[in-house]
């Protein structure tokens, strides 16, 4: 399912989800789409 998901996503995407996965920690709520760039 990842990786069907990860090729239909720009290289900023995939850039700036790994960068908010490493700095999420347990205890703080997921961003929503409006604290997202570069999501359409």
């Amino acid at each position: 399912m990842r990786n069907l998901i990860e090729k239909n996503l720009s290289s900023e995407q995939i850039k700036e989800s790994q960068r908010m996965a490493s700095e999420w920690q347990v205890g703080n709520p997921l961003p929503d789409m409006s604290d997202v760039k570069t999501w359409p």
